[in-house]
């Protein structure tokens, strides 16, 4: 397999990657969770889960809306054709112009946008949800003992995730050592990691709680850069896993969020930069991948009185990866609402999700129909 050359040109070294993101190394357990499961052997699935609904409207605007900057406001991005303005995907949606990692797998045919994309659930609930994402099910059940991705990994004839990797306080130092051990073998590598924990201790120990605690929610995104490295190389490692699943949270805005900088944009920018160290480091294996990335609920369009944004319905999703026929925005682009309010969702997360799988994975429309019980007639989309 050969990846298209618009990666190939773009291609992040890791040694740079660590030493550029000496904190990221060090502090990956900030919000961030791995599983890795089974699954085709040709076909790696990946799954990044986007917790506290990061507001879709900076991350793929809806720039083409005439009403877009009198709804955004202080929040509006500059338009393509200004200095660090919107990236243009289309003509009608673009990308946040911090997420320029992730335009050359756009360019290369390689990226799905769903920009008002939403799960069945109407409630207020951001947990119920995350639930009903998660479970597959058209409302949430408090009962549900399992989720789309355990059944799909069974129905492709594989056991559930296995190995789930403690990405918390209790698991950094068992991570780093399974670093060190990784790359035990390369002296520059093992030694910007033996580095690393050493500026982490000297830094934690100056710093107040409250300091740290902050520091731990602004490294969330960085956190993602390190944890998709280690994603992928297991993803390609002889009699490996095949399917990884890596939830991130922070992602909650409600105040000063900001716009073409500020705090949202250097999440969105520690997002864009995780996907591509994922695909970089998947090397060859990119090409028979596909990474999915999806988050419960939207955001307001319009700023509220914090400069944030508040909880709304329709979001924003990606399919990325070698298996794609082709660069594509998903659904029908809503017009933005006039009141600022919520966007209405035109894709369901049931029916993105199961046409990815139906084509990834080859399954049949009755083993989407298992994934997704009670889910009725669904939209299929050609990805």
């Amino acid at each position: 397999m050969t990846r298209p050359p618009e990666l190939s040109s773009n291609r992040i070294d890791r040694r740079r990657f660590l030493a550029g993101s000496v904190a990221a190394a060090a502090t990956v357990a900030g919000g961030v969770k791995l599983s890795l499961a089974a699954g085709p052997t040709d076909r790696p699935l990946i799954v990044i889960m986007l917790h506290g609904a990061p507001d879709g409207q900076a991350l793929t605007p809806i720039y083409s809306d005439k009403h877009y900057a009198d709804l955004r406001r202080e929040l509006t991005l500059p338009p393509p054709d200004a200095p660090g303005g919107i990236l243009d995907l289309d003509g009608r949606v673009g990308l946040h112009p911090s997420a320029g990692a992730l335009l050359p797998i756009w360019q290369a045919g390689r990226m799905a946008v769903a920009p008002a994309f939403a799960s069945p659930y109407r409630g207020t609930s951001a947990l119920e949800a995350q639930a009903v994402l998660e479970s597959g099910l058209p409302a949430f059940n408090p009962k549900a003992t399992d989720g789309w991705l355990d059944r799909a990994v069974a129905a492709a004839g594989f056991e559930t995730p296995v190995w789930r990797p403690a990405f918390g306080k209790a698991g950094d130092d068992a991570l780093m050592a399974r670093s060190m051990a990784l790359y035990s073998e390369d002296g520059e590598l093992s030694g910007l990691l033996q580095a690393a924990l050493t500026a982490r201790a000297t830094e934690r120990a100056a710093q107040s709680e409250d300091v740290r605690l902050a520091d731990a929610v602004g490294l969330h995104a960085q956190n993602l850069a390190f944890a998709c490295l280690h994603a992928g190389m297991a993803l390609i490692s002889d009699n490996g896993p095949r399917t990884a699943r890596i939830d991130i949270g922070g992602w909650t805005t409600q105040r000063q969020q900001g716009g073409a900088s500020g705090p949202l944009s250097r999440r969105i920018a520690g997002l864009a930069d995780g996907i591509a160290v994922l695909a970089d480091t998947m090397g060859e294996f990119w090409e028979g991948a596909m990474m999915l990335v999806l988050s419960a609920q939207g955001r307001s369009i319009s700023p509220n009185t914090q400069g944030g944004t508040d909880p709304g319905l329709g979001g924003t999703a990606l399919v990325l990866g070698g298996t794609l026929s082709k660069s594509q925005t998903l659904g029908d682009i809503p017009t933005l609402p006039e009141d600022g309010d919520a966007l209405p969702a035109t894709v369901d997360s049931r029916a993105l999700i199961g046409s990815a799988l139906a084509r990834h994975w080859s399954l049949s429309p009755g083993q989407v129909r298992t994934i997704f019980p009670n889910a009725g007639t669904l939209p299929s989309y050609s990805l």
